[in-house]
């Protein structure tokens, strides 16, 4: 970042602003899928949010060499799921590549998107994916992602920051928006419900996790002590979790996330 600020913290478990076809910053590491793919109520199936790519013009002389076989590549879905509500009706779900309307819906299998679970900080996932570029660069970093202002051009963008409490810079994504203020802010286990929320019952009839706000501390941030993190619920909805958001919250604390005041 060129300037100080704070770095805010938030967990409202829903789709992301630039999971968006029509908003999305086109920032493609693998070109058959959209940078920045929401997930199933799980946590961890991803949706594809953007149809895939035409392949490549095939050449006019055909080549000798044997192709290999194509990976298995991210769980997807079609483009049926694209749009998201967590109000009470209009839920769709995906037949044969298509969207249904069947009216409401509140099981597993119904086309709503949400957040990332191994989105957080402190995920197996993310610690891979940091030992990775460690590997790469001998850069020691934490990985993650968040919203950064209103401005639609910043959506897909990554950032480093330099934070005063935490032991490693921060690499992290902009895959969300809010009202502009300056700041940063991580999407972070139990960093906060806020305003728009999708994690419990409060906010939506088929929330993430089978919870009510009580259960997360604060609107805005979460709990306060590390020893309140056991009051959180562990996994989502749906499926099992490979990782534990009582952890996860816990990781937060210890690894100094809480408190931060952006350096550079």
């Amino acid at each position: 970042t060129k300037y100080g600020g704070h770095l805010d913290r938030y967990m409202d478990c829903r789709r992301p602003d630039y999971a968006d076809p029509l908003t999305l910053k086109k920032v493609v590491v693998d070109p058959s899928y959209s940078a920045i793919t929401p997930c199933r109520r799980d946590g961890y199936a991803r949706i594809d949010s953007l149809p895939p790519l035409p392949s490549a013009t095939p050449t006019m002389e055909p080549s000798m060499t044997p192709t290999a076989e194509p990976s298995a590549g991210p769980t997807v879905d079609p483009l049926c799921c694209v749009t998201t509500s967590y109000a009470d009706h209009s839920w769709q779900t995906c037949s044969n590549g298509a969207a249904s309307d069947l009216g409401d819906v509140t099981s597993c299998a119904s086309c709503v998107t949400y957040s990332c679970f191994d989105w957080l900080p402190g995920s197996e996932d993310m610690i891979q994916r940091e030992q990775l570029y460690y590997q790469h660069t001998l850069d020691k970093v934490y990985f993650g992602v968040g919203s950064y202002g209103n401005d639609p051009s910043k959506g897909g963008l990554c950032y480093r920051i330099k934070t005063d409490t935490i032991d490693r810079d921060l690499i992290v994504q902009v895959v969300s928006k809010h009202v502009e203020d300056g700041n940063f802010k991580l999407m972070l286990a139990d960093g906060g419900l806020g305003a728009e929320n999708a994690c419990t019952f409060d906010g939506s009839s088929v929330p993430q996790f089978a919870s009510l706000e009580g259960d997360w501390g604060n609107l805005y941030g979460g709990w306060s002590f590390p020893e309140q993190c056991a009051l959180l619920p562990d996994q989502p909805a749906c499926g099992f979790a490979k990782d534990s958001m009582q952890n996860l919250c816990e990781f937060s604390f210890t690894a100094g996330f809480r408190k931060t005041d952006l350096l550079d």
